[in-house]
């Protein structure tokens, strides 16, 4: 090797005395590196990213899949809970009006007020009375 080659690479191995030097000569190669790799550096961030929202999607997707499993498995449950819950409380309901009925009709019968089923009767009776009339000729007092 010759002198000068040597030389040369000494002082480019060789660390600068001056850190301002030093600041500039590491800000020139940053722009430099950033033109040679800058492509590729956009290339490899876009596939990066790419990757990444199509995990994102998978991830999203499962966890949506498992949300409505798991809303439907809670909506039996509680389905499950409440329809015998709610059976007897209808049966009850039943039962409580057909003894507050009773006791009503009984109450309303000592105090001489006819029953729904004494008035429909009578309402036939009248109305087969008001047809017989009608049918029968009519006499006139003189």
């Amino acid at each position: 090797m010759s002198k000068h080659i040597k030389a040369k690479r000494t002082a480019r191995t060789a660390a600068p005395k001056d850190p301002t030097r030093t600041l500039w000569l590491a800000g020139l190669g940053a722009v430099s590196l950033a033109q040679k790799q800058g492509t590729k550096l956009v290339e490899t961030l876009v596939d990066e990213g790419e990757q990444f929202k199509a995990r994102s999607e998978k991830y999203v997707n499962g966890m949506s899949r498992d949300v409505r499993r798991a809303a439907g498995d809670v909506q039996k449950r509680v389905k499950g809970f409440v329809t015998p819950i709610r059976k007897r409380a209808v049966d009850t309901a039943r039962r409580f009006e057909g003894v507050v009925t009773d006791r009503l009709g009984e109450l309303l019968g000592r105090f001489g007020v006819p029953s729904k089923t004494e008035v429909e009767e009578l309402s036939v009776r009248v109305g087969t009375l008001n047809r017989k009339m009608k049918a029968s000729p009519r006499k006139r007092a003189a």
